[in-house]
């Protein structure tokens, strides 16, 4: 499959175009093999984005990081500068993750705040949620859309492009938020008080909020951080999910 895959991928790319203009090839006719050999040992240049295809992974640089899909699974996952976007321990793919943290939400109307190549916000819809999903870089929607695993993303949710730390504050009234962020070290202001208050906001009475905190060197103390700062913002703690890495939060129904 994975061959099958990255023959697609840039056959694809080929035909649209769409392949470095620093090495020259801009209104160029070639073939595969020579931009493949063109590409091969190239290097981030400022924030021009160009393709490359090595019979493993797709990947684009775009504004200094480097983003690939990789193919850990039989599910395409995505990298980000060589970090995993997906939790793999104790699941066998993306998507199988995906349909858990479904099932942890409401059906009625949920923002998945880190769209990524989309497979949340997927099973969110085929649950029957009406979906939003924010995602701040166009080089992820670039690879989310070549990706046929990640063709309903498209279809079924409503894409927001942009930062989540700033788009949240134009939501209100949603049954439930779906925050699985890449790691603090990476986006400090998605684990962030701030953040958190509004997440807070933009949820109805007893909306609930998913949040993956996952760390490599220690998950549980990542976890009590974020469940203390919840606290904080005025969140009741569901519940601590281990094997997602993740705090279930719920806002409390007000008095009347």
């Amino acid at each position: 499959m994975e061959g099958l895959f990255s023959s697609y991928v840039i056959n694809n790319y080929w035909k649209k175009g769409v392949y470095t203009t620093d090495l020259g090839y801009t209104n160029r006719k070639g073939n595969t093999e020579e931009l493949l050999e063109a590409v091969k040992d190239f290097k981030v240049r400022g924030a021009q984005v160009y393709f490359i295809e090595d019979g493993s992974k797709v990947a684009v640089f775009c504004d200094g990081h480097y983003y690939a899909l990789t193919m850990r699974c039989q599910v395409p996952s995505l990298d980000i500068d060589g970090l995993r976007m997906h939790l793999f321990k104790d699941w066998a793919t993306p998507i199988e993750y995906a349909k858990s943290v479904a099932s942890l939400m409401p059906i009625g109307t949920v923002l998945d705040t880190c769209a990524g190549l989309g497979y949340i916000s997927i099973e969110l819809a085929n649950k029957g949620a009406a979906v939003s999903s924010i995602e701040i870089s166009d080089a992820v929607l670039e690879l989310a859309r070549i990706n046929p695993f990640s063709k309903d993303l498209f279809e079924k949710a409503n894409i927001d492009r942009g930062d989540a730390y700033n788009l949240i504050e134009n939501y209100s009234n949603l049954d439930g938020i779906v925050h699985d962020p890449p790691r603090a070290s990476h986006a400090p202001l998605l684990y962030s008080r701030d953040f958190y208050n509004k997440c807070f906001n933009a949820l109805k009475d007893g909306g609930l909020f998913y949040h993956y905190v996952g760390s490599k060197t220690s998950p549980k103390l990542q976890l009590e951080s974020a469940a203390k700062r919840l606290r904080e913002a005025g969140f009741s703690i569901v519940k601590k999910l281990g094997r997602h890495q993740a705090v279930l939060a719920k806002k409390p129904v007000e008095d009347l």
